[in-house]
């Protein structure tokens, strides 16, 4: 994350990070905090409140942390609606309280997809874990698109973004799984032409997150209704909250799991072609390196030879 082209992580207490992006006060329950009895974490929660911060963040880092911040929220929503904000931990820590109290099955929901012969991947991550993922691919038989930034940024001819449509539903027909990158990790040279693009319009770095996304899921879109593809991975972030906007979705249901984080999904559409759509929204640092084959294979993690990137297994949860 201190690497990332948008919002770099250049500082481990995330009140300073935050406080870069936003003017509200924000409290803080800190692990020492967590450490506490129930009651007494309440009763520290409740001080902190007093304080009427805007923001209360909740550090955490064990499994016990989650649960316990699993039940505060709980606890706090019997009260009145919360507004939460995080990644898959939210539903982890609710999860792991609700698994506690016996509201739900202490065993994980390992439900699979069945494979399919090829898939699509677009990407317009920078993250090196994607990097290691793509280069994975590549070397396991998947056909590789480099898609230049300033095709997608609109500053080549529209023959040009032809021509690679064409030559990415060759492959596809033939068979070959496909993936459209703009970037191979943080050090790709292809970042700065970017920067240096979106500086010469007058714009921030923050603009290359839409503009490439919904590019690319046009280029998606079209692949799809062109070819009949069934399952397809978009990576990166920015990259899949702006590409799925451009694909006529309006809902997602969970099918598999594949990795914590990046569940295999369902894709609801108005256009029938569309409709039942399988798709994968990755987050830039989600998955061992071989997650596209998994996704392809619809397999969870522990289900291939190869390891996982930091060694966990799991399942996402539903």
């Amino acid at each position: 994350m201190q690497k990332h082209p948008v919002t770099p992580m250049n500082e481990a207490d995330l009140r300073v990070h935050l406080a870069e992006q936003t003017s509200c006060s924000i409290g803080l329950m800190n692990v020492l905090d967590l450490e506490q009895k129930h009651a007494q974490l309440t009763q520290r929660l409740n001080e902190r409140l007093a304080d009427e911060p805007d923001i209360m963040l909740f550090d955490v880092v064990t499994e016990e942390h989650l649960t316990a911040i699993g039940r505060l929220l709980a606890e706090e929503s019997r009260e009145a609606p919360l507004f939460a904000v995080g990644s898959s931990g939210v539903e982890y820590a609710l999860v792991s309280h609700w698994r506690q109290n016996g509201m739900l099955p202490t065993e994980s929901l390992q439900r699979q997809a069945e494979p399919t012969d090829r898939l699509l991947v677009v990407s317009g991550s920078c993250s090196p874990v994607t990097g290691v993922q793509i280069e994975w691919a590549l070397k396991h038989g998947y056909a590789g698109i480099r898609v230049p930034s300033s095709l997608l940024l609109g500053n080549e001819t529209e023959a040009s973004q032809t021509k690679l449509l064409e030559e990415a539903e060759r492959f596809l027909r033939e068979g070959k799984s496909v993936i459209l990158y703009t970037a191979l990790g943080p050090a790709d040279e292809s970042i700065a032409q970017t920067r240096d693009y979106l500086r010469s319009k007058g714009l921030d770095s923050v603009a290359s997150g839409e503009l490439l996304g919904a590019r690319l899921g046009q280029m998606a879109r079209e692949l799809v209704l062109s070819t009949g593809l069934q399952r397809i991975v978009c990576a990166g972030g920015d990259t899949s909250g702006f590409a799925v906007k451009q694909m006529d979705l309006f809902a997602l249901e969970i099918m598999a799991g594949i990795v914590p984080g990046g569940p295999l999904c369902r894709a609801y559409s108005n256009d029938a072609k569309l409709d039942g759509l399988e798709i994968v929204l990755k987050g830039g640092q989600v998955g061992p390196p071989d997650f596209f084959e998994r996704v392809r294979k619809g397999r969870s993690e522990g289900q291939l030879d190869t390891p996982s990137m930091d060694g966990k297994q799991g399942f996402y949860e539903q």
